[in-house]
């Protein structure tokens, strides 16, 4: 659960210069993985780990964005999550892992991976676009924004 006590802790550290500064917001990486549910009964993931981890941490960030929101939005803070898509980053190249087989796959599937996948540029819009949008127009909780390529 490091993905989401990363935000969570210094969130709330910082709560008093937060509350004490007008328009402020918070932003998390989260992924379209919110569509599960978290794994309570073994939430440190001791008794089998996979990619299911990784993603209840980013659902537990989406969470902490609109209970933070619920919280303390009065107080002019926006929590806000975003997905940024699949970006060809090294641990995704990596992602079917280094058996005979992983690497087989990934081979033959590199030229659809590029395809559907965002180059790291286009991976940041959805971050930037937390940052720099206008602060009454940033909507809390969780965004999910596509960026058109540039071929």
């Amino acid at each position: 659960m490091t993905n989401y006590l990363g935000p969570y802790y210094p969130s709330n550290l910082l709560l008093d210069p937060l509350k004490a500064t007008n328009n402020s917001r918070i932003i998390s990486i989260s992924s379209c993985s919110t569509r599960r549910t978290i794994k309570w009964d073994d939430i440190n993931y001791e008794k089998s780990f996979n990619v299911a981890a990784n993603c209840d941490s980013k659902l537990a960030q989406t969470m902490f964005s609109q209970e933070f929101n619920k919280k303390y939005g009065h107080f002019g803070i926006k929590a806000v999550s975003f997905h940024p898509g699949i970006v060809r980053t090294e641990p995704n190249k990596n992602y079917l892992g280094s058996s005979t087989m992983g690497k087989a796959l990934a081979k033959l599937g590199s030229p659809l991976f590029w395809y559907f996948t965002k180059n790291p540029t286009q991976g940041s819009q959805a971050m930037l676009y937390c940052a720099l949008e206008d602060h009454e127009e940033l909507k809390g909780a969780h965004i999910m924004r596509t960026v058109k390529k540039n071929n």
